[in-house]
């Protein structure tokens, strides 16, 4: 059978390393997706973090929030992965499919060294014509620089 191939487009990518600098959950990375870039049911955004954590058994907490404004901890967290690896690195999947106007269906998976992955779910209802933010965040409550942002890279299919 023959099928319609779909483009991949990066929407926008962050290889600015950040590490938590507090004890309170803190703003890493953000990623501004345009305003109506989900304008088609079925359209599909995937967001793919990696963090690495410190050499200690400190719990470290991971999350990707939508909806927020950009330089604070709001909106809707999507994903979250808590570790108390030592010297690990962390990778999470978050893909975002748009299936009705202002309806959204998201699934995140959570690596973290060998342990099994997190995964998560949720339905949305975000505005397709107002841009969204992605908020990657961090909370180290033992000690800071537990857990460092390295990138993240959000594309679309078109």
């Amino acid at each position: 059978s023959s099928g319609t191939g779909k483009v991949l487009s990066v929407v926008c990518t962050n290889t600015t390393s950040q590490a938590t600098t507090g004890t309170v959950e803190e703003v890493l990375a953000v990623c501004v997706v345009p305003a109506s870039t989900l304008a088609t049911n079925g359209q599909l955004l995937r967001l793919s973090v990696f963090v690495i954590t410190a050499a200690n058994t400190n719990s470290k907490n991971l999350k990707v929030r939508i909806g927020g404004s950009g330089s604070g901890t709001g909106g809707t967290t999507i994903s979250t992965h808590t570790t108390a690896a030592n010297g690990a690195s962390i990778f999470v999947n978050v893909v975002l499919i748009r299936t009705a106007s202002n309806v959204q269906y998201s699934h995140s998976d959570g690596w973290s060294g060998t342990a099994a992955p997190g995964t998560s779910q949720a339905t949305l209802a975000l505005t397709d014509t107002s841009i969204i933010d992605l908020t990657i965040t961090g909370t180290t409550a033992t000690a800071i620089g537990d857990l460092t942002f390295k990138g993240a890279t959000t594309t679309i299919a078109n």
